[in-house]
């Protein structure tokens, strides 16, 4: 009997032990997370975490832990973060949780009653952006199924399709890809959303297998902006049914050569027109031109370096910029890198072990290109000092544009040749170049080991520019009935308005720069968008 007495209060001691240690853990904070009584399973303490790990930010990861107790039938475990403001920890009985909250390093602490601990090197990387990996349109036939892989920004992903009865969109079960099944002959617009709301965007046209026909195209953006003296952009007409013809709304500002398939867009003075191309049974395709006096501020440039080297199964994002976009990029090994273009954004994935020279073209035609080396095996390499700003920066007084600087060894410094031309200053990896007055000087930049690199700054004074109106609306859309559709409007001379040709089909509003556009019946309309002064542009809408 006092055996038993004797076990009954060993066992009641080692109790209050863990719910003491438990309630004073609950109290320290600093990333602690509180704990519980759990039996133990009498091994030495473990999760079934790796001792190290690494997440993204916003991330989170869940594991289970066991054992301890040294010895006593119960224990109590508790995990802690040494940053919380790195990686927030939380405890649920025998699970933990570990959420990326920043980019950074920590130690977590994962501890039972009795003193063992196991501690989990946690990396913590920024988030990448939303990307997909898909070209900006896909040509599919009826029938067609296609999935592409969704990377980066805040999972869960959500995907949606303008015209539903053209193309149906789904994430696929494991979250990781967007399935599109083909359904119609058409076109829809594919928008992939992440948790935060950001989006990428892809447009798929689905044609019928029965039809070879091609709709006419031309490679020209639907908006381009040029100026009086700088690059003549070359383009390319297809489809429809030849001959072609090309024609401008204002040729005192524009000039075009047309020869076959192919024609040319001249900047005369500054101003705004509309270039209309047509096929022989009336096809028709047009192009947004605005002219701007000067020269093009900022050169087309890439912050790729010549060569990079990128391990199988890695990728690297590089930004692209200047010139005039949209730009494209192409590799000339698409069996050794992968490449997708979001926004200025560059991502070049290593598919398989190789080489490729990845060329880059803006919308006149400016170029540059890089290599990429896919080893056989992974491989590290260092980095030089670098920075996306462009060799040559022209600024206008009282303006600032903003860089990045990486490589070599940090921390950075920032200096100008002529402060009363141009001031640069850093705050960490971010360099801000501002125009003071009119003249050049150079900003050199250095890293702690003395390499260094510099930039050079020409300041002009303030000039008129002008930007033609547009909208982010593209210039045809499929409406659901009973479905609101918002877009952004700018460009040209503000205020707007907005009407619609059939009210009974589709209505239309305009707040501000934001166009509202709603499905009413089944029908055709069109959406007239003008600006104070006149100039207008149109968005055929078909509700069904």
């Amino acid at each position: 009997m006092r055996l038993k007495k004797n076990h009954f209060v060993s066992q009641l001691a080692a109790s209050v032990v863990a719910v003491s240690l438990a309630l004073g853990l609950a109290g320290c904070g600093g990333g602690g997370a509180t704990d519980s009584l759990v039996q133990n399973a009498g091994q030495a303490l473990y999760t079934t975490s790796s001792a190290t790990l690494s997440m993204n930010v916003g991330d989170t990861q869940s594991f289970q832990v066991g054992g301890g107790g040294g010895g006593s039938k119960f224990t109590s475990y508790s995990v802690t973060s040494s940053d919380s403001s790195i990686a927030a920890v939380s405890m649920n009985g025998n699970s933990f949780t570990i959420t990326g909250k920043a980019a950074g390093a920590v130690v977590v602490a994962v501890k039972d009653s009795a003193g063992a601990e196991v501690d989990i090197k946690v990396t913590v990387g920024a988030t990448t952006s939303l990307t997909l990996l898909a070209p900006a349109s896909v040509s599919t036939a009826v029938g067609a199924s296609n999935s592409y892989t969704i990377s980066g920004g805040a999972k869960p992903y959500t995907v949606v399709s303008s015209n539903v009865g053209v193309v149906s969109a789904s994430v696929s079960a494991d979250g990781n890809s967007v399935n599109l099944n083909s359904l119609a002959a058409g076109g829809a617009q594919i928008i992939v959303f992440d948790a935060k709301g950001a989006s990428v965007n892809l447009n798929a046209v689905v044609t019928a297998p029965a039809s070879p026909v091609v709709a006419l195209y031309t490679t020209a953006p639907g908006y381009i902006s040029l100026s009086t003296n700088g690059v003549i952009p070359v383009y390319q007409i297809g489809g429809g049914t030849p001959p072609y013809t090309v024609n401008v709304s204002a040729p005192d500002i524009i000039s075009i050569g047309n020869s076959g398939n192919n024609f040319t867009v001249t900047g005369k003075s500054v101003g705004f027109g509309m270039v209309t191309i047509r096929d022989a049974v009336g096809g028709l395709a047009s192009v947004s031109v605005s002219v701007v006096s000067g020269q093009v501020s900022i050169p087309f440039y890439t912050t790729a370096p010549g060569s990079v080297v990128i391990n199988q199964s890695s990728s690297a994002t590089y930004t692209i910029a200047g010139g005039t976009p949209p730009y494209t990029a192409v590799s000339s090994n698409q069996s050794v890198t992968g490449l997708n273009m979001q926004n200025g954004a560059l991502t070049v994935t290593a598919l398989n072990s190789g080489s490729a020279n990845i060329s880059l073209r803006d919308a006149v035609g400016a170029t540059t290109s890089f290599s990429v080396t896919v080893p056989a095996s992974p491989t590290s390499t260092s980095v030089a000092l670098y920075s996306t700003a462009p060799s040559n920066v022209v600024l206008q007084t009282a303006t600032t544009s903003t860089f990045n600087v990486a490589g070599g060894t940090g921390p950075y410094s920032a200096n100008s040749s002529n402060p009363n031309v141009a001031v640069a200053s850093l705050n960490g990896q971010v360099l801000s170049i501002k125009g003071i007055g009119v003249g050049t000087a150079t900003v050199a930049i250095s890293d702690t080991l003395g390499a260094n690199i510099s930039v050079n700054v020409s300041v002009t004074n303030p000039s008129t520019q002008v930007v033609a109106l547009y909208t982010t609306a593209p210039s045809s859309i499929v409406a659901k009935v009973g479905s609101t559709y918002t877009y952004s409007v700018a460009g040209g001379t503000a205020p707007y308005t907005a009407v619609s040709s059939n009210t009974a089909v589709s209505t239309t509003s305009i707040l501000g720069s934001t166009l509202t556009i709603n499905g009413v019946a089944a029908g055709t309309a069109n959406v007239v968008v003008t600006d104070a002064t006149g100039k207008n542009l149109t968005i055929a809408v078909t509700a069904q």
